[in-house]
């Protein structure tokens, strides 16, 4: 059975084409999930998160100002000491991260068996 072990969060006030993402205490074969949101949906799709796999990325809200672009990626953990990732978007703005360690996840391929998004666009 998994659960979770720790969390680790970053956050970017001032506008920025990156970011570093802290990284939870972890070790071999956990299950590290980094959910990311910035703070417009202008420059289009993170990029950068070398080693992890997309989950998925949306952008959330009508249009300019009022939207938020959001993603989520996952890494196996090989050892104890992951480099921090470093997500790049080709817009400056604020972002904030959270990233999960899952232990006891299951252990051949994908983690991850089922995802949803909700791109809302009434934004509210």
């Amino acid at each position: 059975m998994c659960y979770l072990v720790d969390v680790a969060t970053t956050i970017q006030v001032a506008d920025a084409l990156s970011l570093v993402l802290n990284l939870p205490a972890h070790q071999a074969d956990d299950v590290l999930i980094a959910m990311i949101s910035k703070d417009d949906a202008a420059g289009g799709a993170f990029t950068g998160m070398s080693g992890w796999t997309e989950i998925a990325q949306a952008n959330v809200g009508t249009s300019g100002t009022n939207t938020v672009r959001g993603a989520a990626f996952w890494k196996r953990a090989s050892g104890s000491s992951e480099t921090p990732p470093t997500v790049t978007s080709t817009d400056t703005d604020a972002w904030c991260a959270a990233v999960l360690c899952v232990r006891g996840a299951y252990a051949a391929d994908n983690p991850i068996g089922i995802y949803a998004t909700n791109t809302d666009t009434s934004g509210a």
